[in-house]
């Protein structure tokens, strides 16, 4: 869809290309919907988009759940992201994404993957079983990241920051590589408590 509105509710969508594409300058709006096996991004947004997902099913992609580009933004919902070749969500640049009450499970890449102009905010999400095929963590940050009360548990690695990210109340166990990375000139700031492993 281009410079249009669109609002998909209680839909089942599989197709062989993405499966929802919303792209210059559109506005969206997908509520209730399950999204799956698609051969590119089941959900893919380009080019300065504002697009909200609730309460919906991605999974099962041969590439990413969600694919963010190009200055857009987007709200995830308490949605479930899980089962994708690559990663479950990316964070293209300047591009904004938060994930509120979502679970971001067993993907073979990172979780959520945010590029170093990217933002995301992550509140009360849980992220299990990720980032095993690509030796990634549950969350990669290369830009700016707010993580507030997330359970991150039995990922290849927990998160890994080049970028700078700051954490409060987390949930953070059982991750095969450790909980935290600081890469280079990653940056951390108010990490609180519920780190289940050395960082």
């Amino acid at each position: 869809m281009t410079r249009g509105k669109l609002q998909c509710k209680q839909t089942g969508w599989v197709n062989g290309n993405n499966g929802i594409c919303l792209r210059s300058r559109s506005r969206g709006v997908i509520s209730d919907c399950d999204i799956f096996g698609n051969g590119w991004p089941n959900v893919a947004i380009t080019s300065d988009v504002n697009a909200e997902i609730f309460r919906s099913r991605i999974h099962e992609g041969l590439m990413e759940g969600i694919k963010v580009a190009e200055g857009s933004r987007v709200k995830v919902v308490d949605s479930t992201i899980e089962q994708h070749n690559d990663k479950a969500v990316w964070v293209g640049q300047n591009c904004h994404v938060s994930l509120h009450q979502c679970r971001i499970l067993d993907n073979t890449n990172a979780g959520m993957w945010i590029e170093p102009t990217g933002h995301g905010v992550l509140e009360q999400s849980c992220f299990e079983d990720n980032g095993y095929g690509g030796e990634l963590a549950a969350i990669e940050i290369q830009g700016k990241a707010v993580i507030r009360r997330c359970r991150i548990r039995r990922n290849y690695m927990g998160i890994r920051s080049v970028g700078s990210v700051i954490v409060k109340l987390l949930n953070v166990s059982g991750n095969a590589n450790g909980a935290f990375v600081l890469v280079h000139k990653g940056a951390v700031g108010a990490a609180e408590r519920g780190f289940g492993e050395s960082a």
